[in-house]
């Protein structure tokens, strides 16, 4: 995907946020708690996403040479980027909205990639997809406990 073209679907994806969140599958809060358990060592195809106190964490991994994780997670309140986990110089991330979402591009081989992020109120909600189909809900783990949403795009409900 050109950079060009990786821009205008980025923005029609976000100026779309408004309708996507309204029929996001929300989860509480408390069910994204906690770190989970990840094996550096043997990873697979999936995504983590988790909250240790007031920051967000997304992890993306992959068993395979060449994956392409993309999306939004965006709330009606200020997104800030704290932390970059083992990405290279050709993935991105990029705040738009007035801060309110962040859009991503992220390629993986056989390993992980991620990122952590503050948001300064209101519900967050996660749109993620792999190589270019929505993310199967099986390979996204929230929280400590492993839950799986019901659907691609879900919402942390605050």
């Amino acid at each position: 995907m050109t950079k060009t073209k990786f821009f205008r679907a980025t923005l029609s994806a976000i100026g779309a946020v408004g309708l996507s969140s309204a029929l996001a599958f929300a989860l509480p809060s408390d069910r994204f708690e906690g770190a989970p358990t990840i094996d550096e060592a043997k990873p697979t195809m999936a995504v983590y996403v988790w909250s240790v106190r007031d920051a967000e964490y997304i992890r993306f991994h992959s068993n395979k040479a060449d994956q392409q994780f993309t999306g939004r997670i965006c709330s009606p309140g200020r997104i800030e980027v704290q932390e970059r986990y083992k990405l290279e110089p050709d993935d991105k991330l990029h705040t738009r909205r007035k801060g309110t979402c962040v859009a991503f591009e992220l390629r993986t081989g056989a390993g992980a990639d991620g990122f952590g992020f503050h948001s300064r109120g209101g519900d967050i909600t996660f749109d993620i997809k792999l190589n270019g189909a929505a993310m199967s809900v099986k390979r996204i783990f929230v929280g400590a406990s492993g839950v799986h949403p019901r659907r691609v795009p879900f919402t942390k409900k605050r």
